[in-house]
């Protein structure tokens, strides 16, 4: 199997993280490989990764989307765990993910973080407000909530069921396309809790532009959220305010006002 780790400026964190997913591998007797994806990195983030037994791919196209989908690509294994290079995810729960698949129970398996999550792992407005909010809008496109925790960059799934769903976003709403296309694609999705942890260094997510992001790739996935239900509201609006013109064809007292429809 592989685990993948998108790489950007994670000097400070990804040599642990590349030694603690190979520990992790070796606890679980699982023969793997740890894929860094340097995604430009300048504080020699490369190098300190492959030191620490990681084999490196570049990818130049810059986005969390874009380097995740090289490292798909370049991986070998049959299995691949993706996360991230920065400890916020506990790598030592591999095997939790990896349970479901290899039962045969799920084809993608999400670690859920809110269950765990802090004011110090985890801002307010992200914990309470975006990620509630965008796993709702995911549930209403996947046609059924398939998970509580969308967001969650910790996954496992099988690497040719993923690659056929040609994934095609760049940034970090590649994570809410993911789920959309697995669920449509008729992949069976499972969760389970692996908690969450504070970040080392400085996070790479924009909280305004990546929700919106996030936004118009589920309006472009599932367009009737935007157009079928509030079509037929409209249309409904429509008919009603029609018939309200047959009924009373010289205007309806409004108070002291006379409105003509």
């Amino acid at each position: 199997m592989s685990v993948v780790l998108p790489c950007l400026d994670e000097a400070g964190s990804v040599g642990r993280c590349v030694t603690a997913a190979l520990d992790a591998l070796r606890g679980a007797g699982v023969d793997g490989e740890v894929v860094v994806v340097d995604n430009g990195s300048t504080d020699g983030s490369p190098q300190l990764a492959a030191d620490a037994g990681a084999r490196i791919v570049h990818e130049a196209r810059r986005g969390y989307g874009s380097a995740l989908r090289a490292g798909f690509e370049a991986a070998s294994g049959e299995i691949v765990v993706m996360a991230d290079a920065d400890l916020t995810y506990d790598f030592a729960k591999i095997p939790l993910l990896l349970a479901p698949i290899s039962r045969d129970e799920a084809d993608m398996v999400l670690g859920s973080r809110l269950g765990s999550a802090t004011r110090e792992t985890m801002p307010f407005l992200h914990r309470f407000v975006g990620t509630p909010a965008i796993t709702f809008l995911t549930a209403r496109a996947c046609g059924r909530r398939v998970v509580g925790d969308s967001q969650s960059g910790f996954r496992a799934f099988r690497r040719e069921a993923v690659l056929g769903l040609e994934l095609q976003s760049t940034g970090m709403e590649l994570a809410t396309e993911m789920l959309i296309r697995a669920a449509r694609g008729g992949l069976r999705i499972a969760e389970v809790e692996t908690g969450y942890g504070p970040r080392v260094g400085e996070s790479k997510l924009s909280t305004f532009s990546d929700g919106w992001r996030h936004l118009q790739l589920i309006l472009l996935l599932a367009p009737d959220l935007l157009l079928v239900g509030p079509g037929a509201v409209l249309f409904a609006l429509g008919l009603g305010l029609l018939g309200l013109n047959f009924a009373f064809p010289t205007g309806v007292d409004v108070g002291s006002l006379r409105w003509q429809p």
